[in-house]
């Protein structure tokens, strides 16, 4: 079956591999972290991905390729790539999801660990989506869903969608220890006291507005400050022990309900979706986040979903609140 292609906003990655190879490539999978051999550099990251032909169809063989996890915002699946340039996507089946990530209500599971480890049936069973591996290592986050039904979201991509909204706030989390990343992540706050109830920080130089909400999270909840923690130690742990590769487990970093809208691809299985492309989640149920504005990334702007909570206000003297109320 030919696939379909819509255009997008042009982007363009610094990498000689990329940007020497004149095939069509399609951002396919993504593989674990590796070390990068300068000390105290951000980690690398390995993205496979699949030729597309004249025809409309894959190449049979998939590409690895390891790029700067600086990059992989851009290297959104599904995405295509010529030249180091992208400026077209696959055209795949959105869909939304109300989920929760209460205790109970999800897992982080990969395909080698539930056929090896628990006698499962594979979660991407190649006739639905073809891996690197056959029994992939590469974690999922698994949600449950009505009717016993599951919704899998890589946990690269989540990590990509849901921490945060820029490249740097991944770089940081994932490059250094926790009491180097919490001053490149904040500044000092002044003496002057917040407004009752809520959340303050003030965000370091290089951070966005966008990110202001997950980091006031992450500042002052301490689950969300263990999620973001744990990227780092996972990271280092590993390549202590001289492992070079880093298969990363990431947590929702918030309990509660949210709105997931995602691109699927349907399984034959009975845990009938893929999370493909994750696009967007609301803010969860009992949090007003009053934050710095530019919540909504370019994709919701063109399909609009209800917020679960008030639209963020802008602070004129640069910091970022966050209410906590009851909805």
């Amino acid at each position: 079956m030919k696939l379909s292609l819509r255009k997008t906003k042009a982007y363009v990655i610094q990498n000689g591999e990329l940007q020497e190879d004149d095939r069509r490539l399609v951002v396919w999978w993504y593989g674990p972290l590796t070390k990068n051999r300068c000390a105290g550099s951000i980690p690398n990251i390995v993205v496979f991905f699949r030729a597309l032909l004249e025809d409309g169809t894959f190449g049979t063989n998939l590409i690895r390729r390891e790029v700067a996890l600086t990059h992989l915002g851009l290297l959104r699946l599904g995405s295509v790539w010529r030249g180091g340039i992208c400026d077209s996507r696959i055209k795949r089946p959105g869909q939304r999801f109300r989920v929760s990530f209460d205790a109970g209500h999800w897992r982080i599971i990969s395909p080698y660990e539930a056929v090896r480890e628990y006698g499962e049936v594979n979660p991407i069973p190649e006739t639905d989506y073809k891996t690197a591996y056959g029994s992939d290592k590469n974690y999922l986050l698994d949600l449950g869903l009505p009717q016993g039904k599951r919704l899998l979201i890589p946990c690269t991509e989540f990590f990509a969608r849901f921490y945060g909204r820029s490249a740097e706030v991944k770089r940081v989390l994932a490059t250094y220890p926790w009491e180097e990343a919490e001053s490149k992540l904040y500044r000092p706050l002044e003496e002057d006291a917040a407004p009752p109830g809520t959340w303050p920080i003030k965000l370091a130089k290089r951070m966005y507005n966008d990110d202001a909400v997950f980091l006031a999270h992450v500042k002052h909840d301490p689950y969300a400050q263990h999620a973001a923690r744990s990227i780092y130690s996972q990271a280092e742990s590993t390549f202590l022990n001289n492992n070079r590769y880093v298969f990363l487990k990431v947590q929702p970093w918030f309990q509660g309900t949210a709105q997931l809208d995602v691109e699927v691809v349907p399984s034959k299985m009975d845990a009938p979706f893929s999370g493909y492309e994750f696009w967007e989640a609301a803010s969860h149920k009992g949090m007003r986040c009053f934050a710095i504005a530019k919540t909504r990334i370019e994709l919701m702007r063109q399909k609009p979903m209800e917020p679960l909570a008030d639209s963020p206000e802008i602070d004129p003297r640069g910091r970022a609140h966050c209410r906590t109320s009851s909805i």
